[in-house]
């Protein structure tokens, strides 16, 4: 999605502006290559992205204007039944996206994340933390992308 500039001259009587999301989805399918991922944080950015830490992956976040984020977690019921028809760990799906390049990130997580001390931690060391991205194009209606991802390294104290 590309930002528009209007110009108005003259009188203008209320305005009323309508905002559409694209048609289209994309399912994000999250595998660990050792081990089960039992949570992730998805980001899908519009176009194409390099990140291979939660630094870079910060900075790709102060360049995009079109972002969805989300997480995956083996609690959503529904997600699980997709994950396990796919051979996955995770799914989660992404609406209402323009068909397009885009960049699917995966930042794995394990460990008490009800734990405000533990997610305290997490969040201050979110630079640190290893990110797998992946481009893949998506289609009207439906489209779909597997990421093959380490589970997350252990966070010093």
């Amino acid at each position: 999605m590309t930002g528009r500039r209007v110009e108005v001259r003259g009188d203008v009587g209320p305005v009323e502006l309508t905002w559409t999301r694209g048609g289209a989805s994309l399912e994000v399918r999250i595998r660990g290559s050792r081990g089960v991922i039992e949570i992730a944080e998805v980001f899908v950015f519009a176009g194409a992205f390099d990140a291979r830490n939660g630094a870079e992956l910060q900075h790709a976040l102060g360049e995009t204007t079109d972002l969805r984020t989300t997480f995956a977690d083996v609690t959503d019921a529904a997600a699980a039944r997709r994950a396990r028809e796919h051979g996955v760990d995770l799914s989660v799906r992404v609406e209402g996206v323009e068909p397009g390049l885009y960049t699917a990130c995966v930042v794995p997580m394990s460990g008490p994340l009800h734990d405000r001390a533990f997610a305290d931690r997490l969040a201050r060391r979110f630079a640190q933390l290893d990110v797998t991205c992946v481009r893949t194009h998506v289609v009207a209606p439906a489209s779909d992308v597997t990421i093959e991802t380490e589970p997350m390294k252990r966070l010093s104290p």
